[in-house]
């Protein structure tokens, strides 16, 4: 200032201590956008569309870790704010203060300050979308950085405590047989219950809160077997049936994700199944080994499905557990059958009538409804 006082030119000076003033206060205008909040499953730059960001555009950071750069794209973007969801792994590494750089970002824009009421709506909003995860992949330069994934699987165990078809236990009745009764075979229900079924499940994800979703699920094989008199004369001469049965399911789902809390998710998911299920039926005598006939019934339906699901993001892993609940509206069953051969006593109606007696005791059709419970473990790539 003195200088300037005793200078000839004092408007020239003064003119340029006022801009290096300016330049000296106003420094914090002239930015490099910077990560101002770290959730736990995503973070927040003070930049927004002020600066040209846009939903999509792609953020990359340096952590101070020594390892690789870490990009991400804005998924929410405000005037003046962005927000960049990543998976709980690669918000480990950032931190606040941390520079960000991006290709869309204009830093030559003068910085004007976030509100704090602006920064709160962002978090909330933030929060309530689920996290995509993400992984560090290799582009065509050799260059490692992160992005969000496309598609997530799923491998799991389905309970179903009623399934979406039904059968029965077919047995012989010697006492039809010896009133002469047309029907020479009678049933009790099978159990509706399936425990051991794997399921796989591939989703494609097509935004941050809706996927579509195909999935195969493989009913492990159940055995019963029903023993039941076949000679009034001789009461160790037995029936020996073992009825085999086994299915496998294929779906379609469109999946729309609502978050609950941060890394904890509700996916409604409606969609369509279909299902095929086989029962093999064969009698044996007990007394020769002789086998009496078999039965093969296939069992075609589709059926409406809609399921719920919670999902859980732990540890690098997508947890799920779920219930869905099938309702079938159409079915078409085959059946091929070994003619049997029956007891010289018998009837030429009930010899006539045995095979087809035998199908309707099976009745091998679609149930009203099926409830299936999901245990699955999952990853995004």
């Amino acid at each position: 200032m003195i200088a300037c006082l005793s200078s000839k030119d004092f408007f020239q000076c003064s003119t340029s201590l006022f801009i290096w003033l300016f330049l000296l206060f106003s420094a914090d205008s002239l930015f490099a956008a910077e990560i101002v909040y770290v959730g736990r499953s995503f973070v927040i730059i003070d930049s927004g569309t002020d600066e040209g960001l846009k939903i999509g555009s792609e953020i990359c950071f340096a952590p101070k870790d020594d390892g690789d750069d870490l990009c991400g794209v804005i998924k929410i973007v405000r005037k003046r704010l962005a927000g960049i969801k990543f998976g709980s792994e690669e918000v480990s590494r950032l931190k606040r203060g941390l520079a960000a750089s991006s290709d869309d970002l204009d830093e030559s824009v003068p910085h004007q300050k976030m509100s704090k009421k602006e920064l709160k709506s962002l978090i909330r909003e933030l929060r309530e979308k689920p996290a995509p995860a993400a992984r560090e992949v290799q582009d065509l330069s050799g260059e490692k950085r992160a992005r969000v994934a496309n598609y997530r699987v799923f491998i799991g165990w389905i309970i179903s405590p009623i399934r979406s078809y039904r059968y029965n236990l077919p047995s012989y009745s010697l006492e039809n047989e010896l009133s002469g009764e047309e029907d020479l075979w009678t049933a009790k229900a099978a159990s509706a219950l399936s425990l051991f079924t794997l399921s796989a499940e591939l989703a494609w994800i097509t935004s941050a809160d809706s996927a579509w979703a195909i999935g195969m699920s493989s009913e492990a094989l159940t055995t019963d077997k029903v023993s039941s008199s076949y000679s009034a004369t001789d009461s160790s001469k037995n029936l020996e049936g073992q009825i085999d049965a086994s299915a496998v399911s294929l779906y379609l789902d469109w999946q729309k994700s609502f978050g609950l809390i941060e890394d904890l998710s509700f996916i409604l998911r409606p969609g369509l199944a279909f299902e095929q299920s086989k029962i093999h039926v064969t009698e044996t005598l007990n007394n020769g080994g002789d086998q009496l006939t078999k039965l093969d019934s296939q069992l075609n339906l589709l059926a409406l499905r809609l399921g719920g699901n919670l999902l859980w993001h732990f540890s690098g892993i997508d947890w799920q557990i779920g219930l869905s609940l099938l309702l079938p509206f159409a079915s078409k069953v085959i059946h091929t059958a070994t003619p049997m051969t029956v007891n010289v006593d018998a009837s030429s109606e009930q010899a006539a009538n045995v095979d087809q007696a035998l199908v309707d005791a099976l009745d091998h059709t679609k149930a009203a409804l099926g409830v299936q419970i999901l245990l699955a473990a999952g990853w995004a790539f």
